[in-house]
């Protein structure tokens, strides 16, 4: 059916002549009329649009932003300082705060698209510098730094996780057991740097 044109005969609608309209066609317009109002621009209702909103506001997206701070403490404590700062071929740190202090991050090894890049083991802690610009420029050298600081038991576990493709959905109740679990963690570790 789909090579079949349907032609019947219908008013034009400016000047009432007839027009033969295909079934494809949507206007109904004699060919005179047609190059007549071709020239005539038509003004559109056009829609407001508002922006769209870049960091959602749902309960899900407030639990992983606090899920995030607290993946970056464990980071920090656990690791110190940035890791790329103990290879010199990756050139300095950089990215400070107006006081002087290095802005430290944590970079997820594994993508949180998939629900299982939210383990502290999966990921490092980086300046800025190495996380947004060395990281892109150098991603082979990067990833050779890091499988160098990790070690070999996080090393296998980052690989296996890589090999599997299977998404891992979570709901409402599973980010707020993670994030009850990651708090309980950070006062742990806290209390234990206190004791020291």
């Amino acid at each position: 059916m789909r090579g079949r044109i349907h032609n019947y005969s219908i008013p034009c609608r400016y000047c009432a002549g007839k027009v033969t309209r295909s079934y494809f066609i949507k206007s109904a317009v004699c060919f005179n009329c047609k190059i007549r109002t071709s020239k005539i621009r038509t003004k559109r209702n056009k829609m407001k649009r508002s922006l769209l909103r870049k960091i959602s506001k749902s309960p899900i997206a407030e639990i992983k932003k606090e899920i995030q701070s607290l993946l970056r403490e464990l980071a920090i404590i656990r690791d110190k300082e940035c890791v790329m700062g103990n290879y010199p071929e990756t050139g300095e740190c950089g990215g400070r705060k107006k006081n002087g202090e290095l802005v430290l991050q944590f970079d997820h090894l594994i993508s949180r698209q998939r629900s299982i890049g939210w383990d502290v083991r999966l990921g490092i802690t980086v300046c800025l510098r190495h996380h947004f610009y060395y990281k892109k420029q150098y991603p082979f050298e990067y990833e050779r730094c890091v499988i160098d600081n990790i070690g070999p038991e996080r090393a296998k576990l980052l690989y296996r996780i890589r090999e599997d493709t299977k998404p891992y959905h979570m709901n409402l109740s599973s980010w707020t057991l993670l994030e009850i679990a990651l708090q309980k963690e950070v006062n742990k570790l806290k209390i234990k740097d206190l004791q020291e």
